[in-house]
């Protein structure tokens, strides 16, 4: 007869607890309705058809505080040829971990600015709930819901530059008209497909990094293969050194793509952006 002492019952209890809760995160299904933030109640919607663009229910957010904003949708159309720059953002934003310390992750996200002056952000993430704070439980699988929120360009960098006080960094990407149609078909399909059905946002394997890179790699741009040492700032920067930044260290580069010194509370910063990315080299 196998005797349990009191101490290794508590462990093996831990460890069922443990194992049970891991199965049922693997079993649950992805959810549509649910309490989500204003920014994430609806799923913006891409469309291309032959040159022509629309956007249904692109997010205008004016912040108050750190992820509150008021809402209002809106509908954009506009033509591929109208697309002025394309380019890889960068955020390097703080999660608490147990014990007060802290980790630096990565939010990637592609900003596009139009010649008129506008600009679209198209950022993949983990949906949020009303009043919900980003922790570290979202490495959890099967935690979050995914959601691409697509947002006026100088709203998302204004809010993540003054609210969230995260550093913003801006690759310009040089594609040419038919590699934007490819990114911008890729996002379509993607879009669509999360408005017909829930899917799962999983930090280890389908995040904003994959997510992104996937629509880059659609076009034929060289981006790496994915690996989860890419969600930390100096590793994601490596690996674009020599492929797409022409600096010879993170240090440099970090220097060279920062852009919040661009970024003005009146939120008109468009236009200047897109003059740094043409002084910069990109399209």
């Amino acid at each position: 007869m196998i005797e349990i002492i009191p101490q290794n019952s508590f462990i093996l209890t831990l460890c069922l607890v443990a194992f049970a809760g891991l199965v049922f995160m693997l079993i649950r299904r992805p959810k549509q309705n649910r309490n989500w933030c204003p920014e994430h109640k609806i799923q913006p919607v891409l469309k291309i058809d032959s040159d022509e663009v629309e956007i249904a229910d692109l997010v205008e957010a004016t912040y108050f505080a750190p992820m509150k904003a008021d809402v209002r949708r809106m509908n954009w159309k506009f033509k591929i040829d109208d697309i002025e720059h394309v380019c890889l953002l960068l955020e390097i934003f703080k999660v608490d971990l147990p014990f007060g310390k802290k980790i630096k992750p990565i939010h990637a996200f592609l900003g596009f600015t139009l010649k008129d002056g506008r600009g679209f952000a198209v950022s993949p993430a983990g949906r949020r709930l009303v009043n919900e704070k980003v922790t570290f439980a979202r490495i959890l699988p099967h935690y979050k819901e995914l959601h691409y929120k697509i947002i006026r360009l100088e709203d998302t960098l204004h809010a993540r530059a003054y609210f969230e006080k995260d550093d913003l960094q801006c690759i310009p990407l040089n594609l040419n008209t038919e590699q934007i149609k490819k990114v911008l078909a890729s996002i379509s399909k993607q879009t669509q497909s999360l408005k017909d059905k829930a899917q799962w946002f999983d930090t280890f394997t389908r995040n904003c990094v994959t997510e992104t890179l996937k629509h880059l790699k659609k076009a034929g741009v060289n981006v790496p293969r994915y690996s989860f040492r890419y969600s930390t700032t100096v590793n994601l920067e490596k690996v674009f050194l020599g492929k797409i930044l022409p600096f010879s260290s993170v240090k440099e580069a970090r220097k060279k793509t920062n852009i919040n010194h661009l970024i003005t509370d009146d939120k008109n910063f468009i236009p200047e952006l897109s003059r740094w990315i043409e002084g910069f080299g990109g399209r």
